[in-house]
């Protein structure tokens, strides 16, 4: 019995021909740990994580696919892929803003910037259909606005720069201004019209100062009238700074300004009209009312250049005055020239 304890194990023949040892098992009879290591190569590895490993190597082959697929070269990094990106992205920009300046153009003149002045970019055609096109009348509405407010904020001699290096401007605010025009309950050049066929006589001499398309000069086509305003849309109008107009002095008979007081040195605009007005020529205004802050304030600063008043008419909607030119001139009296005027705005509808 207990020789049986101590007797040794027979060990494998050795040689050839032998038979080699069977791969170790397990208890459920399963090829054991080394076996498997042997055929993943990777210790501990189920199918289930070979399956998800196989997936995830084929992701990140994909991925490189796609990178060769849209920068063209293959082998690039996360971070010179997003460089190549930045780079396409900047000139697809710069594209798009050259485009943009080519919209801009005025016949073969670019648009120009003027400094400390921000341009809106032209605003696409009103024709186009649907939402397009409401959408362009939106910014044609917007682009209005902001050359109108920009009118009244800066003086004459700078709108006359900015629309003199951007002549398209000028047809952008005129065509707002006839918009807006037309939803007024009267339009006041007509009764200055009226005025003038009534009782001015013929052979008058006529300063039409800010005319926009110069309908005045074109309702009284047998006489003789001087149109001037920043931009000669037509013809019949002489580009100018309203503060400086191409006349001698003395040469008019009736100096008119409808609408047009729209520069923070407005004052500059009423002295030039009367070193063109002959003595006792008249100086015709009309200014929306909501721009007064004092009517008689306006009026005593305009008799200190050197008139005397005639006409002050408040209306519902316009201030109608007419002054003569005198021959004693009391020099301009401050009366606080930006207060006097505020600036005419027009709410987004």
């Amino acid at each position: 019995m207990f020789a049986s304890l101590f007797r040794t194990q027979p060990s494998h023949p050795k040689g050839p021909g032998r038979s080699q040892p069977e791969p170790e098992r397990n208890k459920k009879g399963k090829p054991g740990k080394a076996a498997h290591i042997d055929q993943t190569g990777v210790e501990g590895l189920s199918k289930t994580q070979r399956r998800k490993q196989k997936q995830k190597q084929e992701k990140e082959k994909q991925k490189k696919q796609a990178a060769v697929d849209q920068t063209g070269v293959e082998g690039l990094s996360k971070t010179q892929r997003r460089k190549q990106k930045r780079k396409q992205e900047k000139e697809k920009q710069k594209e798009k803003q050259k485009k943009q300046a080519a919209v801009g153009q005025s016949g073969s003149k670019k648009r120009q910037k003027v400094p400390g002045v921000e341009v809106p970019e032209a605003e696409p055609s009103a024709r186009s259909p649907g939402v397009l096109g409401k959408a362009a009348k939106r910014l044609k509405g917007s682009r209005f606005r902001w050359l109108n407010e920009t009118l009244y904020t800066m003086t004459g001699q700078e709108a006359f720069k900015l629309f003199s290096e951007d002549p398209s401007l000028a047809d952008a605010y005129h065509e707002g201004f006839r918009a807006q025009a037309a939803k007024w309950p009267k339009n006041p050049l007509d009764e200055v019209i009226r005025w003038l066929k009534k009782e001015v006589a013929k052979d008058a001499v006529i300063g039409d100062f800010g005319c926009g398309d110069a309908r005045l000069a074109l309702e009284l086509e047998n006489r003789t009238v001087h149109s001037f305003d920043l931009v000669p849309i037509n013809s019949r109008v002489t580009a100018c700074n309203l503060a400086k107009v191409p006349l001698p002095k003395a040469s008019l008979d009736v100096a008119i300004f409808c609408l047009a007081l729209m520069g923070t040195d407005w004052i500059k605009f009423v002295t030039e009209a009367r070193r063109c007005l002959k003595l006792g020529g008249l100086c015709h205004i009309v200014e929306v009312e909501s721009r007064f802050a004092e009517i008689d304030a306006v009026v005593r600063t305009i008799e200190s250049l050197g008139f005397q008043q005639v006409l002050v008419k408040p209306g519902s909607f316009f201030v109608e005055m007419r002054f003569r030119a005198t021959k004693e001139r009391q020099g301009h009296k401050s009366h606080g020239e930006g207060e006097l005027l505020q600036a005419c705005t027009y709410r987004k509808r």
